[in-house]
């Protein structure tokens, strides 16, 4: 013979420990939401800045494109100039020596890029 008091004490203490289980699995998915809703909120945030740092970024590269073949065709004028001229004007003003090839083969520093420009990502 079963007891109906110690049954259904078993029942309620189950159910007590069912309910604590579902309270603490609520705070912790309330918990997550908002740190989920956080993160999406920076995410958000970010995705808007993005598009004016690629235009910035854009706009230096093209500077430093810019510098440098700037730089590259001064120095093969300069090259070129030196071939058209009579070979003797041409020692006395100190002209290129070097081929076209060369010229344009040559290192040239990042001209036109600027101090707090970002390293590129390689």
């Amino acid at each position: 013979k079963v007891d109906l008091k110690d049954s259904l004490q078993t029942i309620c203490r189950s159910v007590r420990a069912l309910q604590e289980d579902v309270r603490k699995q609520k705070e912790q998915v309330q918990l997550e939401r908002a740190t989920l809703q956080q993160r999406q909120e920076v995410l958000k945030r970010r995705l808007e800045i993005l598009p004016k740092e690629v235009e910035d970024h854009e706009t230096q590269l093209l500077e430093a494109l810019c510098g440098v073949l700037n730089a590259q065709k001064r120095r093969c004028r300069g090259l070129w100039e030196s071939t058209c001229e009579a070979p003797e004007i041409a020692v006395e003003r100190g002209a290129p020596t070097m081929s076209l090839e060369e010229c344009l083969d040559r290192e040239v520093p990042n001209v036109g890029l600027r101090e707090d420009s970002p390293e590129p990502a390689g």
